[in-house]
């Protein structure tokens, strides 16, 4: 007995996705936007996939939390990435919570089949002619790992970079990806004074 053909759902992979955002439009008086993006699928009943972290005050940000999915070959697989303004930051799914800054679509294999796995996109607001900034996305095949790094920081003699008061410092964290670039993949707390 012959064992059994593969069929489509054996060909996938797991895939993180990785989001930042170039010259974002701002929305808030007094300060920045404060942008975090959606990803949704882009059929009914398009359903959500993931959301990035929250970055304050930020119209260029680097988003370090991915969206993983499953990415299946020779099958379409539309996605929708939304950014928005988050204004509530403890209920952003309430009806005044978020205003759009701009969405962008393509699919998970035109991602993946892009040269070094990125796709840089504008972002547009449906309706609207401005210019709203562009996204890049960036993917990468899953490789699970038991390794740990353990490893402590600290800072000394940090400069004075706000007006008033001092310093919120933070660090982040990258790693290399096989054509040299950099994805950042942890931004600590900010460190209130």
């Amino acid at each position: 007995m012959q064992p059994p053909l593969p069929t489509q759902s054996d060909f996938h992979s797991l895939v993180d996705f990785f989001v930042s955002c170039k010259g974002l439009i701002n929305l808030d008086v007094l300060s920045k936007s404060d942008p975090q993006c959606y990803v949704y699928v882009d059929k009914p009943p398009h359903p959500e996939m993931g959301r990035t972290e929250i970055i304050k005050d930020s119209l260029n940000p680097t988003f370090v939390k991915p969206f993983r999915m499953e990415y299946f070959f020779e099958e379409e697989q539309p996605l929708v990435f939304k950014v928005f303004d988050i204004d509530d930051f403890n209920n952003p799914d309430a009806p005044n919570g978020k205003e759009l800054l701009g969405e962008a679509r393509c699919t998970i294999a035109q991602v993946v089949g892009s040269m070094g796995q990125r796709i840089e996109l504008p972002l547009r607001i449906p309706g609207d002619t401005r210019d709203c900034g562009r996204i890049t996305i960036t993917c990468e095949e899953v490789h699970e790992t038991n390794d740990f790094l353990n490893f402590r920081l600290s800072g000394v003699k940090l400069d004075k970079k706000d007006f008033f008061g001092k310093s919120d410092p933070f660090f982040t964290l990258s790693r290399v990806r096989e054509d040299g670039s950099f994805t950042s993949t942890y931004r600590s707390p900010e460190l209130k004074k």
